[in-house]
């Protein structure tokens, strides 16, 4: 069960669930993969303007924080 005091969230993807949690060193990384702010990151997002590999950039250090 994810923590919402820790920052972390539950993301279902194929039928499974994950325990996700963004880091300072994951927001680190997906800012370096995604060659821009998490500001911009964010603003992208909720335009629906990222390409996969910028989800895909977010998600996987957000994986492995939690």
């Amino acid at each position: 069960m994810a923590n919402p005091f820790r920052g972390e969230l539950q993301v279902s993807l194929g039928g499974e669930t994950y325990k996700t949690r963004m880091t300072v060193d994951g927001c680190m990384q997906a800012e370096t993969a995604c060659g821009q702010s998490l500001v911009r990151i964010a603003t992208k997002l909720s335009e629906g303007d990222l390409t996969v590999m910028e989800i895909t950039s977010v998600l996987t250090p957000a994986f492995k924080g939690g």
